[in-house]
């Protein structure tokens, strides 16, 4: 499995052709996930717009899943019950990860 994800981070071919419709098309991997100098600030201006976004999304849900278990919104939890080692776990190696465990 760990070579398997080593040629998809460097978008060289495997034995097993990991990415058949990007050499279908005759373009790797980087290619995908390339970035254009030009559309840079707009971007990053798209991504800070999102997480406000997002954010209202998160705290509803947590206000709801508490109101449904508990009969009260429940306050959202703002690395409530975690470990700093278990925080920064969970923001740093769990993304990477494709966030399952399993992988």
């Amino acid at each position: 499995m760990a070579l398997s994800h080593g040629c998809r981070c460097t978008g060289r071919r495997s034995t097993s052709d990991a990415w058949p419709l990007t050499h279908r098309e005759g373009i790797g991997l980087l290619d995908l996930v390339g970035f254009q100098r030009s559309r840079l600030f707009r971007d990053v201006l798209l991504g800070l717009a999102l997480i406000p976004v997002s954010l209202v999304f998160i705290f509803a849900g947590t206000a709801a899943a508490g109101w449904i278990v508990y009969g009260a919104p429940a306050p959202p939890y703002f690395l409530g019950g975690l470990a700093p080692p278990a925080a920064l776990y969970g923001v740093l190696v769990w993304p990477s990860s494709g966030g399952s465990p399993s992988r």
